[in-house]
């Protein structure tokens, strides 16, 4: 499955975005975009078009969310415009922080980078079916 992972441009955003990226390819799904590879200040229209394709050549997208994780907002927009499965990984957020747009039918939230994997199969066979 090609899946675009989504989250805060920060240190540890990157560092937790690769140890998805990790875990999946582990999976045998494929990563349509490395975007912790980008630097700050670098050619931004470029990096958002990048990102932006990342998640159109996706059949799903992770999104592991941080406060101000403004960029991986848009990406699960993009994502619910497409009708992809999306899964949210709830690291240290409850529901009281959700956005309404994650009670939509496409949605599934797990509790770590591990439970993400089982959850991409249940949308992998949902979209056999």
């Amino acid at each position: 499955m090609n899946v675009y992972v989504a989250s805060r441009f920060s240190p540890d955003g990157k560092r937790v975005t690769r140890q998805m990226f990790e875990l999946l390819r582990a999976h045998g799904h494929h990563v349509t975009h490395d975007w912790t590879v980008e630097e700050k200040g670098a050619n931004e229209a470029r990096c958002a078009m990048e990102d932006y394709r990342g998640v159109l050549q996706a059949d799903a997208l992770v999104i592991i969310p941080y406060p101000f994780c403004r960029g991986a907002w848009v990406e699960f927009g993009v994502a619910v415009q497409r009708c992809i499965p999306i899964v949210v990984v709830d690291l240290d957020r409850g529901p009281e922080q959700w956005c309404v747009f994650e009670h939509l039918s496409d949605v599934t939230h797990v509790t770590s980078l591990a439970d993400v994997i089982p959850a991409l199969s249940v949308a992998q066979d949902l979209e056999a079916v």
